[in-house]
Formats: C-alpha cells, structure tokens, sequence
C-alpha cells in the first residue's frame, strides 16, 4: 500500500512539474515580444529596431507647414513629405498654415483625433509663440503634443537686408538714419518666426524706433523689391539670389562670425549680439498618443533620408542639411533650442 501513494505522489509531483514548464514557455515570449515592441519608443533613437506597424495605411496623412507654399520651412518641409510618401507609398498632403505665425498649425495638430495621420513640420514657431505670449500650448508638453523627430537644420543663417531703394547704404547707415528719422524705417517681420525674434533684438539693442510691418517672408521679399519696406530678415539662399541684380542687399549676418561668401558685412559678432543666436531646425511632431510604435517606425524610415540622392540633392540646393537625430534626441535638441531662444530673447 505504501509503494502505491509513492508511486501516486511521485506521478502528481511530476505532472505539477510539467504544468509549471508549460506555462513558464507561454509568458515568457509574450514578455519578450511586449518589450521589444516598447524598447523603440523609451530608447526614441534610429538604432532601436522599431515594432512592426501599418503606417500610414490607406489613409492620406495631413501635414501641416506653418508657411506659404515656396518659402524656406515649407521647401524644406517637402523633402520631407516626399520622402515619407516614396518610402511608405502613402498619400501626404501639405497644408500650409501661416495663420498666427505657426499657432494655426499647432492647433490643427493639438485638436486631431487622428495624430497618426495629421503631422506637422515646424521650426521654431512655437517656441517664439509661446516665449512672446502669443500661445501658452508649448510643444515640449507630451499631454498635447509629440514630438517625433528634428530632421533638417539650416546650412546658414540670416541675414538683415535692405532694399536696393532705402535711404542707407550699410549697417551703419541704418542705424543712423533710423535714430535721426524715428518711425520712418519700415521693417518687416512674422509674429512667431525668427525674424520677429530677431528685429526684437536688434531694436532693443540699438534703441530703435521703427515701423513694423507683418508680413511673411514671401511678402518681406515682394516689400523690398516693390520699395514697400527697406529692411527685412531672408535666408542666405535668397540673399544669394539677389547677388548679381543687386535688388535686395545684405546689411547684417545673424551670425557670431562673418560669413565666408559675404566677408565685407558685418555680423551680429561684431555689434556685440554674438551670444544672441538661436539655431534650431526642423521639427516633426503631431498631437498627444502617438502610438509609440509608430514613432520608431517613422524613427527608422527618416534615418534613411541621409542616403537618399533626391533628398540630399534638394537638402543642398535650398541650403538645408539633413540630420535625422531620432525622438530622444530630438527632444534634447528642441529643448536646447528653446533656451537659446529664451535666453535670445531677454
């Protein structure tokens, strides 16, 4: 009788034994598999290898551009749509906003239910928005936006320029002709954009009195060319297209240094405003709950435009670089961003 409740408690205990093996093989993948698919979203970086999603879909996804169609951050927005459209063979549409210097853009992003299918690409809109009081939604705020990826930054910087028609010559011709003329000197500027930013910082310095005029960069250009302003901030690339017809001249580098194509103008560096430069870049955010996986996804996807040739080519021939940084990353830069700007702007 006792070799027989052996035998039956030896048989249980061996039973018990397999049940706890089997059930030890089931849960340990499922842990596995929950890990590597939420490993890209904690790490934000290119090298994680991303949870495999379907994105975009059928779907089109809307991007929105805070700039009229043609100007810089929307040329430089569209080597990124197309890019995303090529290697995902989804249907992207831009929509350019400039509504409030980029707030409209912000809020099309904070209030879609979708923010897998509504994206925006920005530069330093908000964060200009929000230091000057504009807009109190800030893009670094994860409860109402995402911030995916910082993919392209400026090969140059500014530059101050002046009309070919203003009544000064030089740098120092404007300051002395908007000090004996206070209010006469039109200067164009957008709320929100870096050329708000930086005619805030060049009247506080120089003690000006000037007549502001709103106007996109787009219209700072037509202004100047139709003796509407005389002085406006544009990028190198379009100062560089008025090189030969002399329609519009560089006045003032936004730049600790000199640059090297116009040697002969002087630079933020040299009035003093070297420590007032704010670079940033472009920005690929969307609303809150982004799922994670689909930001390693576009994560991965991205890091790739580095070797594409289209993009590389369009990167170079609008003076912008591509550097795809990854979301953690990115949101290290972005907040570095917004305390050059800050600091910039005191």
């Amino acid at each position: 009788m006792k070799k027989v409740v052996a035998l039956v408690l030896a048989l249980v205990l061996v039973l018990g034994l397999a049940a706890c093996g089997t059930n030890g093989g089931n849960t340990t993948p499922a842990n596995n598999t929950a890990n590597t698919n939420t490993t890209p979203a904690n790490n934000g970086g290119n090298n994680a290898e991303p949870a495999k999603v379907e994105w975009p879909g059928k779907e089109p996804v809307n991007v929105y551009v805070p700039g009229k169609a043609g100007g810089p951050t929307d040329t430089a927005a569209r080597i990124i749509v197309d890019y995303l459209a090529k290697t995902t063979g989804g249907t992207f549409a831009v929509m350019n906003d400039d509504t409030g210097g980029g707030v409209g853009v912000c809020e099309s992003i904070r209030n879609a239910k979708d923010p897998a299918h509504n994206l925006a690409i920005m530069g330093p809109q908000n964060i200009t928005a929000v230091i000057g009081g504009t807009y109190s939604h800030d893009l670094r705020d994860t409860s109402k936006f995402t911030i995916i990826d910082r993919v392209i930054t400026g090969a140059h910087s500014n530059f101050f320029v002046m009309s070919k028609d203003a009544p000064f010559q030089d740098y120092d011709g404007f300051i002395k002709y908007a000090k004996e003329n206070p209010g006469k000197v039109r200067v164009c500027q957008q709320t929100g954009s870096l050329s708000s930013l930086y005619v805030g910082i060049l009247i506080e310095k120089e003690g000006l009195d000037v007549k502001l005029l709103e106007a996109s960069t787009n219209e700072a250009e037509t202004n100047l060319l139709g003796n509407l302003a005389d002085v406006a901030v544009l990028s190198f690339t379009k100062v560089d297209g008025y090189k030969e017809d002399g329609r519009i001249l560089p006045m003032l580098y936004i730049d600790p240094e000199r640059d090297t194509v116009y040697k002969d103008i002087k630079c933020f560096g040299d009035i003093g405003l070297g420590d007032k430069i704010a670079h940033g870049g472009q920005i690929l955010a969307s609303g809150a709950g982004l799922d994670p996986a689909i930001i390693a996804y576009i994560n991965e996807i991205i890091a790739g435009i580095v070797n594409d040739a289209d993009s590389v080519k369009r990167a170079e021939t609008s003076a912008n670089v591509l550097d795809p940084l990854g979301q953690a990353a990115a949101i290290e830069a972005y907040q570095k961003s917004f305390e050059m700007y800050e600091s910039a702007s005191k």
